[in-house]
């Protein structure tokens, strides 16, 4: 009993942190494209047009997505050697840097520091790597694939709950109570920011305090410099597991094709004002959650990871084009739990058979490389949603569902393989 208490206490402590973590991303996100867009922000010069304006935001947020690709890898494979807690405390102070960089951008109308911060703040968006290396130093194999999902409703709970609070935010005005602010600034939607950094020092303050070390077997190899790049390209070409990267990057690619069509396919279609898209992708976060915190614990204590790929990958195929079908918006409601409660699984315990391909020294490293997977979908797809949107707004959807196609025949191939 004493050893469960103990896990539990652990796990909370990790799972909360992750949760503030997400949060902070969450809340300053509905604040960004105003700043760049708006043709009343201070922020941009008033000679420069939309499209010029639209470049810079791609750019900002481009950065954050860029600096994680790189970043992870080097974040798990340096908590492989140094402990999850120290690398841990430092991801998190470098957000904290990075949201405080973010906010003296937008108060001296600097873009440089905005790109800065945007750009660190990516890179230290790596901390969720080794969160998912605690997960994995702390379970069995047996469990992992559950603790795994409850790392994923945590970052769920933050994304959703964190744009929500972030909206109500940007209509609180600080300016005149913070002394630094310069008197001809007329930015007054920086609260997000400024609660972003405080999120940043709680989340600091539960690690350093309550947070034990986990790492039981670090890696003792000299530290190369170049070995960020190196691992990507022994994971890419050389890894075992190579075709499970791969078969992450299309599964993410998948769901935020999806994700970046669906907005766009439900403004056309049905009409959708922000309300009415930011409650349907509430209740996809619901859900999701619940993929997560229930569906996936039940399932995982009772099949085995790599057989649950099995049934969820393929399902995907058929979920992402039916959304295509309803001719009545409040049909979708009906669709959306699926598409949640498969892909949750399928994260989860794609997560979890990577973990169990991968020796314990080097947990941080191959999970980092995951998450740098993730986040190189992230800076792709707005690129090529744009140009798949302009040649046809159904046209996401069915891309996504081509995407899983390909994925089931790699997983297919590669389990074949390693049953030989």
């Amino acid at each position: 009993m004493e050893i469960n208490l103990t896990f539990i206490s652990r796990i909370s402590v990790l799972l909360f942190v992750v949760f503030i973590d997400f949060l902070g991303f969450g809340i300053i996100i509905p604040s960004i494209t105003p700043l760049f867009l708006d043709p009343n922000s201070p922020l941009i010069p008033k000679n420069w047009d939309s499209d010029l304006r639209t470049i810079v935001l791609g750019i900002i947020t481009g950065s954050y997505a860029i600096a994680q690709f790189f970043a992870a890898p080097i974040i798990g494979n340096l908590s492989d050697r140094y402990g999850r807690k120290k690398l841990l405390l430092l991801t998190l102070n470098g957000a904290f840097i990075a949201n405080l960089a973010f906010l003296f951008g937008i108060i001296f109308h600097n873009i440089w520091i905005i790109l800065i911060g945007r750009a660190l703040g990516g890179a230290m968006g790596g901390n969720a790597t080794i969160a998912n290396s605690i997960i994995a130093d702390l379970s069995s194999e047996k469990n992992k694939s559950r603790n795994f999902g409850f790392i994923g409703i945590s970052i769920g709970l933050g994304i959703i709950l964190g744009p929500y609070l972030g909206g109500m935010l940007a209509d609180v005005q600080i300016s005149s109570i913070i002394p630094f602010i310069p008197t001809s600034s007329k930015i007054d939607n920086i609260t997000p920011f400024l609660v972003a950094c405080i999120l940043s020092i709680v989340a600091i303050i539960c690690v350093y305090f309550l947070l034990e070390e986990t790492l039981k077997y670090p890696v003792i190899n000299k530290f190369d410099f170049s070995f960020g790049i190196k691992d990507i390209y022994n994971f890419l070409f050389k890894s075992d597991v190579k075709f499970l990267y791969l078969i992450t990057l299309l599964v993410s690619l998948s769901f935020q094709i999806f994700v970046y069509g669906i907005n766009i396919y439900l403004y056309y279609k049905f009409e959708y004002k922000p309300n009415d898209l930011g409650i349907f992708l509430a209740y996809a976060g619901i859900w999701l959650v619940i993929s997560l915190g229930i569906i996936n614990s039940i399932i995982s204590t009772r099949i085995k990871p790599h057989k649950i790929l099995f049934i969820s990958i393929p399902i995907l195929i058929f979920i992402y084009p039916a959304f295509l079908i309803p001719r009545q918006d409040y049909t979708l409601f009906y669709i959306v739990p699926f598409l949640a409660i498969f892909y949750g699984i399928t994260q989860a315990n794609l997560v979890t058979v990577i973990s169990n391909s991968t020796d314990k020294k080097h947990q941080g490293e191959s999970l980092g490389f995951n998450q740098s997977m993730q986040a190189l979908v992230e800076g792709i797809v707005p690129i090529i949603s744009s140009w798949i949107i302009n040649y046809n707004i159904h046209l996401p959807l069915l891309v996504s569902s081509v995407a899983m196609v390909i994925a089931s025949f790699i997983y297919y191939q590669y389990m074949t393989h390693h049953r030989k």
